[in-house]
């Protein structure tokens, strides 16, 4: 995340989190229920409201959060449970535990492009054997800004050599329209496995 987008989201925070708290992102989730044991340690990376870091704490998981942007993270802690630790910190500098399941939704959205490929593999080495990955990124050519916030976007075929380079095995990959009002763009979601 640049400094203009670190800038944006320390402005804006409070509301960015209020627009987001409300979507539902159940059927997502719920894709990993019936694969993660109760108890099983879930990190919420970029976990922006904490909207996701509680539905999994609320389904039995052991969830860590943490978020790029100081304000992000401020605000998610103010509205989980004191067990699920939020943390702020950028994807690359080293994660404090092993995790058996990363979610990364929209998380990567303001990471340059050759910066993603070091991150997925730091990833790949925090999650514990047969450990469990969601990735949702952008669809788009290159990078732009969405007013002051850096944006980046890929295609289908490029999100998944992304995480198969990094060596993960793709078990679903699929496009969704954003659940934000206003709003017009589709996400490529992608569901993985540490091999």
């Amino acid at each position: 995340m640049d400094d203009a987008t670190k800038a944006w989201y320390a402005e804006h925070a409070h509301a960015y989190s209020d627009q987001t708290w409300g979507l539902s992102l159940s059927d997502f989730q719920a894709r990993w229920y019936d694969r993660l044991p109760k108890g099983a340690h879930v990190l919420d990376a970029g976990c922006g409201s904490g909207r996701d870091a509680l539905a999994f704490w609320h389904h039995g998981y052991q969830v860590s959060a943490l978020d790029g942007s100081p304000e992000m993270a401020q605000s998610a802690r103010a509205r989980l449970p004191l067990d699920i630790e939020v943390l702020s910190q950028d994807f690359s500098h080293p994660l404090p535990d092993v995790y058996d399941a990363i979610w990364a939704c929209a998380s990567l959205v303001h990471t340059p492009h050759e910066h993603v490929p070091s991150i997925l593999r730091h990833w790949y080495q925090q999650l514990s054997p047969q450990g469990l990955l969601y990735v949702s990124l952008k669809e788009g050519e290159g990078s732009w800004r969405d007013g002051t916030r850096l944006m980046t976007g890929y295609a289908q075929d490029e999100a998944r050599s992304l995480l198969e380079t990094a060596g993960f095995e793709v078990e679903d990959l699929f496009l969704t329209k954003t659940l934000r009002p206003g709003r017009d763009h589709a996400w490529i979601n992608l569901y993985a496995k540490k091999t």
